[in-house]
């Protein structure tokens, strides 16, 4: 009995030292037992530290781990009562406590003023599902303070490792800023012409400058730097593997790059004498690099623009293939024992839109005026395999200004940084890199900030009254804009300055139809401008040599000149490639000839022998009148170019005739 009643007394007295404990720490100021010591020297400082440092959701889980323990049910009865009367302030004040400790920068709560860390999803909806149970429960740091102290914690998810966005945004919505990083270094395949032959090379970024031991190898064997092109490499071979060797930090470095893997080598072309490699056809110039074996397929991809030239690679020839935006002519080649190359051209995934005007340029990419454009995607799919957007200032040479960034998923027109906006114009290229760094697909455009507008005044591009006149220009723009010809254009025309508009008075010279003109703002690099005046030329020449003297009046023709044998033959030129399909020539419209142009060439030759058969040459008595017939936009255009005199003079005749013209609808 006597035992009974001393073990009650002792669990009383036990009950009372830890109520006592819990009760002394509502006053103001951490004690030094929680703060100094590691480890109590008794169990119920123990467990009193543990009801601090753990907070309530570790007092629980400590007190499950003691069972053994005697005093298990007062000790959760005691800190219960003692969490009812703290509340949630008093929580708040546990990292003045702790300030020692490096649970002060796990905690996201209010004590770091909302700003987020590195917290895993999971703690953070274990966060919120405790605060709203009750304010009673732990502030959110607890769990990721307990994960680094058992040296459990995680790695934060992508989204909370910075970079770019990971989610996608609404297209209408307030965009995101767009991340702006240097450019990856990959080497590259790049070719330019020379001498009629196109150099097949390895180009090195800017960012291998100054490597150490650098060199580079195709399929293990040493590649040659090329004397003029810095920094490139040429290839000795259309395949293969080629190595990048440099040193760093006193360990060996390398990156290879796989060719011809498809058994030939694409380059985009971005002027006629220059192209980079890149995974797709899309649209525009191509050079194809393939086995001298192959031939063209003019069946399924239709008549080349040019004929092939040699590269620098033996054995292996180029092919210019131009593919138009919606034309679904593949690349396509065939060789001995039925050997068939098809490449099918991908839609075009991207295209730039903005203040856009219409220039004669079909090298250098769009003119854009005021701003740079934007890039939109057209097929709202094409940004999830782009990486990385490279926009830098365009033409041959290096250390050009350039910059990297990546585009914000979810929207589809994609602004392209400020930095280029600075700049205020010039020509500039934009290439689009998957995770690998290889080139999907590439843009040029210009643009010049301060130019607003351009005004061709022409009426018709055949000769009125027998005779061109001369053709107004006017450029619109701000008063810092400058409008300089080229150098080969000094006297020609007419240049009228005025504050905020230029005008230029075009000659009726057939040297003067297509010029250039280099446009900048104020401290700006310039943003070439070429101005197409349309008009058509005719010359009397031979059959098989482009004449050089063009003019727009009609000749006087003889019956010898359409003689079977002759080789005499009117031209006629157009003011660019492409401009029509064919044009008629003959001396009455429902008897004309068609005659072809070539869609590389702005010229056609028309011989004269094809008439000889014609009544009107053999009728020697009258006079007759060799007409062209061109149709365009709807719209038919007639003209006389030559006249072939009758024997018997007419009595209204004087002279040769002047070009009639009649502009009939269609």
């Amino acid at each position: 009995m006597a035992v009974a009643v001393i073990f009650s007394l002792l669990v009383a007295l036990s009950a009372l030292l830890v109520v006592y404990k819990i009760y002394t720490r509502k006053k103001p100021g951490p004690p030094e037992s929680v703060r100094d010591s590691g480890v109590t020297s008794t169990e119920e400082g123990e467990r009193a530290e543990g009801e601090v440092k753990e907070e309530s959701g570790d007092l629980k889980e400590e007190a499950r781990d003691q069972a053994e323990e005697p005093q298990r049910g007062i000790e959760e009865a005691a800190s219960g009562e003692t969490q009812e009367r703290q509340g949630g302030k008093e929580l708040e004040k546990e990292p003045e406590a702790t300030e020692e400790t490096e649970r002060e920068s796990l905690r996201p709560g209010p004590d770091h003023n909302g700003e987020d860390v590195a917290t895993t999803e999971d703690e953070q909806q274990r966060v919120e599902e405790k605060s709203r149970d009750s304010r009673e429960e732990a502030p959110h740091g607890a769990e990721d303070a307990r994960a680094k102290r058992q040296g459990e914690r995680r790695k934060p998810d992508p989204e909370q490792r910075g970079g770019r966005p990971r989610k996608a945004t609404q297209g209408h919505g307030k965009q995101q800023k767009q991340e702006t990083k240097p450019r990856r270094p990959k080497p590259e395949v790049v070719s330019w012409k020379r001498e009629r032959h196109w150099i097949l090379a390895l180009e090195i970024p800017d960012e291998f400058l100054g490597k150490s031991a650098l060199s580079v190898l195709q399929n293990g064997s040493p590649l040659t730097q090329d004397e003029t092109e810095e920094w490139s490499w040429r290839l000795k071979d259309a395949f293969g593997q080629v190595d990048v060797c440099w040193n760093e930090g006193g360990s060996d470095e390398k990156i290879e790059i796989a060719l011809g893997q498809n058994g030939y080598l694409l380059l985009k072309l971005s002027s006629l004498d220059r192209g980079r490699c890149v995974k797709n056809p899309s649209f525009g110039s191509y050079l194809v690099v393939v086995p001298e074996s192959l031939e063209r397929d003019e069946t399924l991809s239709g008549p080349p623009p040019a004929a092939p030239e040699p590269t620098s690679i033996p054995g292996y020839r180029g092919h210019y293939f131009d593919l138009e935006r919606g034309n679904s002519n593949p690349i396509a080649f065939h060789g001995q024992a039925d050997t068939r190359l098809l490449v099918n051209p991908n839609m075009p995934r991207f295209e730039l839109v903005g203040s856009r005007f219409n220039d004669a340029s079909e090298e250098m990419g769009p003119l854009f005026g005021d701003r740079p454009p934007q890039i939109r995607d057209l097929d709202q799919e094409a940004w999830k395999d782009v990486e990385t957007i490279v926009v830098g200032e365009e033409g041959p040479g290096k250390g050009k200004w350039r910059l990297g960034f990546s585009p914000v998923l979810g929207l589809i027109e994609q602004d392209i940084p400020s930095e280029l906006t600075a700049r205020k114009g010039g020509w500039y290229f934009l290439r689009f890199y998957d995770g690998n760094y290889d080139l999907l697909e590439s843009l040029d455009f210009r643009f010049v900030g301060s130019l607003k507008g351009i005004k061709v005044h022409q009426s018709s591009a055949v000769p009125l009254e027998g005779r061109h006149t001369a053709v107004s220009v006017e450029f619109f723009h701000e008063s810092d804009c400058r409008i300089q010809p080229a150098d080969d254009l000094a006297g020609s025309v007419l240049i009228e300055r005025k504050d905020s508009e230029t005008i230029l008075t075009i000659p009726p010279d057939p040297t003067t139809d297509k010029t250039r003109w280099p446009v900048c703002s104020q401290n700006s690099p310039p943003a070439e401008v070429m101005i197409l005046v349309e008009r058509i030329w005719w010359a009397l020449g031979e059959e098989n040599e482009i004449p050089s003297e063009w003019r727009d009046t009609c000749f006087t023709l003889s019956r010898d000149d359409f003689a079977a044998i002759s080789n005499k033959a009117i031209w006629v030129r157009l003011p660019r490639p492409r401009w029509i399909d064919a044009v008629s020539v003959g001396f009455d419209q429902p008897k004309s000839r068609r005659f072809a142009v070539k869609v590389t060439e702005n010229t056609v030759s028309v011989p004269l022998r094809d008439f000889a058969d014609s009544q009107e040459v053999g009728d020697r008595l009258h006079k007759h009148h060799l007409m062209v017939w061109i149709k365009r936009n709807g719209r038919s255009v007639e003209g006389i170019v030559a006249v072939t005199p009758g024997e018997v003079p007419e009595s209204n005749a004087e002279g040769e005739p002047p070009l009639n013209l009649n502009l009939n609808p269609a």
